[in-house]
């Protein structure tokens, strides 16, 4: 059997300034997109790959907050996403509550919300997204 299409969209940023600044929103975009796809890459059974007009599952996902603080006595950042799937091509919605979120301590540098967008997106897609597709009829 062929592995599951996931359309991954193209990810969204909350317009809210006071929870993410816009000096990251237009980064995060492409940082959420391409973790995800690397994520469903690496699941058994799911590619990104369309080949075709395949049916399958959507996936998308809009980056609601960036917060800085301390984690264990260091400067961190914590990033929260929160995502929606539905069936492909006909985008019927299975859910929109998948929830997501990172910790990275250490710093607070740009570089550092970079990979905290990159870990909350791959750690979202790992265990909330591929499960709940796991659980789901076959297209």
């Amino acid at each position: 059997m062929p592995d599951i299409y996931v359309d991954v969209g193209p990810m969204a940023v909350t317009k809210d300034p006071t929870k993410v600044a816009a000096k990251y929103a237009v980064k995060a975009k492409q940082l959420m997109r391409d973790a995800a796809i690397k994520a469903i890459r690496s699941a058994s059974g799911f590619t990104p790959d369309k080949n075709g007009n395949p049916a399958g599952f959507h996936f998308d996902a809009t980056l609601n907050e960036i917060a800085f603080g301390t984690y264990q006595g260091q400067p961190s950042v914590t990033c929260k996403l929160n995502g929606v799937v539905a069936t492909y091509p006909q985008k019927r919605w299975l859910t929109q509550s998948l929830t997501g979120k990172a910790t990275l301590a250490g710093g607070t540098a740009d570089r550092d919300v970079m990979d905290c967008i990159t870990a909350a997106m791959e750690a979202s897609t790992t265990k909330d997204v591929i499960p709940f597709l796991r659980r789901q009829p076959a297209p």
